[in-house]
């Protein structure tokens, strides 16, 4: 797969701006509880193992370039995309929020399957 990590620079992977990017719009929850996120392309395939596999397959067949995860909280989301845009998640109030809980039991799929820390990304990239 032509990945859109393709140098390295102080020992780790960064994002290649020179290629052309593109949002992708990603519809999470149910109604009432739903919301749309447009998210680049450049971000998704960077930062998700996820969506690096969803991307290279299913994009490829699907021109109207919408994902939807209904499985998924729409605030939880929210941080996810936070994440990949500034590398940090600033979640208000209390240690112990709902959303934090629901972080927590999270399941498919999963913040570790969705997100990679830089560390994981050094080490899944190939020179």
């Amino acid at each position: 797969m032509d990945t859109l990590i393709t140098k390295f620079r102080r020992g780790g992977p960064f994002l290649d701006f020179t290629r052309d990017d593109e949002s992708i719009i990603i519809k999470v929850g149910i109604e009432p509880n739903n919301a749309e996120f447009k998210v680049s392309k450049l971000r998704l395939d960077y930062y998700s193992p996820y969506f690096r596999g969803y991307l290279a397959s299913k994009m490829k067949e699907d021109l109207s370039r919408v994902v939807e995860l209904q499985e998924v909280c729409p605030k939880i989301f929210g941080h996810i995309v936070q994440y990949m845009n500034t590398e940090s998640i600033l979640i208000p109030g209390p240690p112990q929020t709902p959303e934090l809980q629901a972080l927590a039991l999270q399941d498919p799929p999963t913040l570790k399957t969705i997100l990679e820390t830089p560390e994981r990304r050094r080490s899944s990239v190939k020179s």
